[in-house]
């Protein structure tokens, strides 16, 4: 049985730096009709730690009943039910707004409203629960009791060769859609990346970012920056935000009709990792051939990514996780956020106060939920078969997967 937390423990909101409403002292240049923010350092109103409430949390030991694979992605609908995606068990775990479990829907399969290894999951505008299967790309809708509603639309590869999705969620009244197609050419292996803006019936509005390529298919290799998952969100409003450079603290704004409106910066040094880090984010990877299986080369980073993950507020901000952010915490801070107001100006640092390691755990943040995934990336290892460089005699049985939901209110109003 899942714990629920009393409404006793109120949110605990504590100032580390005074907070003083200070000038924003960034740059705002519009070029070619594209407002380009170059913000400072530090943000304008200092930093703050946060100290959210714990609602709930469910899993992760023998006194519960209810036992994870992998969970990846969360959606909570308009009445204030959790989806809790599971790309083990191949289904979602669906939660009340008070964190008791109701049902297990969705099963694996290629039939109506089944799925393989999904990535990822949202609600639809017109409230159907989509479930995003990588590949071959596919989005699976089904209505809150879990029977079968169809398929999201989507056109085909237009070379006839394979398509993955990377990326699929909601945009107001929209849908993102992130493919990459494959094609063998005369000299390797051609893809296509796209993030595209589509209505619910599949129809392409608006092309947000494009990208084409070829790799060698006799000298395969693949570097961390190619295969960068670019980190990327939507707004209640429409808008959509993408960061589509490893190396860069860019992200690029998107209005709900697919135009690039604004692009926000800020003044950044990525954050050096050690040997073992540039080890263990070496991309895993092997490629089938008429010969059996073959290592690819890969090549890791020195450095983390500057922009790790992105949430759009429903308060009009915008809250960015670092490198630094993720991975240069005190002992006790979780995460630490970089907020941005509607405008783009960098207005605070908020630290959050919660039990986990970014290192170990997953997170997301929902409406105003944060979820902490305990041991993420152990229980991903594990369903990918384990590290093959790892010593036999000393690995340690990870904790199974658990998830904390915790109560974020908005520190700081946007401006408008």
């Amino acid at each position: 049985m899942n714990r629920l937390i009393t409404p006793a423990l109120l949110i605990a909101l504590t100032q580390t730096t005074p907070a003083l409403a200070g000038n924003w002292t960034g740059k705002e240049v519009p070029r070619d009709g594209v407002i380009h923010l170059t913000n400072p350092a530090k943000p304008s109103d200092g930093a703050t730690t946060l100290s959210p409430s714990l609602e709930w949390r469910a899993g992760g030991d023998e006194e519960d009943d209810i036992l994870f694979g992998v969970l990846r992605d969360i959606a909570i609908d308009d009445k204030g039910n959790i989806y809790l995606l599971d790309v083990q068990l191949n289904q979602l775990h669906v939660f009340d707004r008070d964190g008791n479990f109701v049902r297990a829907i969705g099963r694996e399969g290629e039939g109506p409203g089944e799925f393989r290894r999904p990535s990822g999951a949202f609600i639809t505008p017109e409230g159907k629960i989509a479930v995003v299967q990588s590949m071959p790309g596919k989005v699976v809708l089904l209505n809150t009791d879990g029977t079968p509603a169809g398929d999201l639309g989507g056109a085909a590869s237009a070379d006839g060769g394979m398509r993955m999705y990377w990326a699929a969620g909601r945009a107001g009244n929209n849908v993102v859609l992130g493919t990459n197609d494959f094609s063998r050419g005369d000299n390797g292996l051609k893809f296509h990346n796209k993030l595209r803006l589509m209505d619910t019936k599949g129809t392409e509005k608006a092309l947000l970012y494009e990208k084409s390529g070829t790799r060698d298919m006799a000298n395969m290799g693949m570097d961390e920056k190619q295969s960068f998952r670019m980190p990327w969100t939507s707004g209640r409003d429409g808008r959509v935000y993408l960061a589509d450079d490893f190396d860069a603290y860019r992200v690029n704004v998107y209005s709900p009709a697919g135009a690039l409106e604004r692009v926000i910066e800020r003044e950044y040094t990525p954050r050096k990792r050690s040997a073992k880090e540039m080890e263990e984010n070496k991309p895993r990877a092997m490629m089938r051939t008429d010969r059996g299986t073959q290592q690819i080369n890969v090549t890791a980073s020195p450095t983390d990514p500057a922009v790790l993950r992105m949430f759009a507020r429903d308060d009009g901000t915008l809250w960015v996780l670092s490198g630094h952010g993720g991975f240069s915490n005190p002992k006790g801070t979780f995460v630490t956020f970089d907020v941005f107001d509607a405008k783009g100006h960098f207005t605070q640092q908020v630290a959050i106060k919660a039990e986990g390691d970014f290192a170990r755990d997953g997170i997301q943040v929902v409406g105003d939920h944060l979820f902490v995934l305990r041991e993420f990336r152990a229980a991903q290892v594990a369903m990918m078969g384990g590290d093959e460089k790892a010593d036999k005699k000393e690995e340690v049985e990870a904790e199974p997967m658990s998830v904390a939901c915790y109560r974020l209110t908005p520190t700081t109003a946007a401006k408008k």
